[in-house]
C-alpha cells in the first residue's frame, strides 16, 4: 500500500509540474511575442492585416456553406 501511495503522489507531482510548465511558458510565449509586435509599427500593422485576411476567408468559407 506504501508504494502505491508514493507511486501515486509521484504522478500526481509529475503532472502538475508538466501542466505548470506548459501553462507559464504559454504565458510568457504570449507576452514577448505581444512586446515584439507592440514595438514595430509595420509588424503591428502587418498582423492586423493579416488577422484581417483570415476573418475574411473564414466569412466566405461559412457563406459558402449556407448557399
Amino acid at each position: 500500500m506504501g508504494l502505491k501511495v508514493y507511486l501515486n503522489t509521484k504522478i500526481k507531482k509529475l503532472l502538475f509540474e508538466i501542466f505548470s510548465t506548459t501553462y507559464i511558458h504559454g504565458a510568457l510565449s504570449f507576452f514577448t511575442l505581444s512586446a515584439i509586435v507592440l514595438s514595430s509599427v509595420n509588424l503591428f500593422i502587418g498582423t492586423l492585416y493579416l488577422l484581417f485576411l483570415v476573418i475574411k476567408s473564414l466569412y466566405s468559407v461559412f457563406k459558402k456553406e449556407k448557399n
